[in-house]
């Protein structure tokens, strides 16, 4: 089993996850991988939590590798300013 240091080139998290590298970079394209990796100097740099996100867009969880990782990070507090934002004010209620 391949083990990861962090942050992780593309090439290095696709060998991890069993895929290759353009599946990879196709879940960062798509928008699936949110935040996408940083890019330095031409190479996308993957933290942990990215990963178990790629590995989420990819179906692959369950996978031993991927599941040694650990838990996604909860995002509530992401979730509640998001829907914060896009509340629309009820009818005699003034903004």
């Amino acid at each position: 089993m391949t083990t990861l240091t962090f942050p992780a080139t593309s090439g290095v998290v696709a060998q991890f996850l069993g895929i290759s590298e353009p599946q990879l970079n196709h879940c960062v394209r798509s928008g699936r991988v949110q935040p996408p990796p940083r890019v330095i100097a031409g190479r996308r740099l993957w933290t942990r939590e990215q990963v178990l996100r790629a590995a989420l867009a990819l179906s692959l969880l369950d996978a031993p590798q991927v599941v040694a990782l650990g838990d996604l990070p909860t995002e509530s507090t992401a979730v509640d300013s998001t829907l914060r934002a896009t509340e629309v004010p009820s009818e005699g209620s003034h903004a």
